[in-house]
């Protein structure tokens, strides 16, 4: 068994706060009691609010997770 590769420091950040904005995402998306997915609750957020492009694919991952799992 093989271990991972500790993450660097950036790479730390940046998951933490990809996590706090997918979890902001999706309070937004559950508080507008909205019936589309959570990657329309992305779009519409990063219209109005900036997000790192480095840490938008990670963010994308979690909620297409979470989408996945309400289903």
């Amino acid at each position: 068994m093989s271990e991972a590769t500790p993450l660097g420091a950036r790479e730390r950040i940046d998951r933490s706060r990809g996590r706090a904005w997918a979890l902001q995402i999706h309070y937004r998306w559950e508080s507008e009691g909205r019936s589309g997915s959570l990657r329309d609750t992305l779009v519409e957020t990063t219209a109005t609010r900036r997000i790192s492009p480095r840490r938008l694919p990670f963010i994308r991952g979690l909620l297409e997770a979470m989408d996945r799992r309400r289903d």
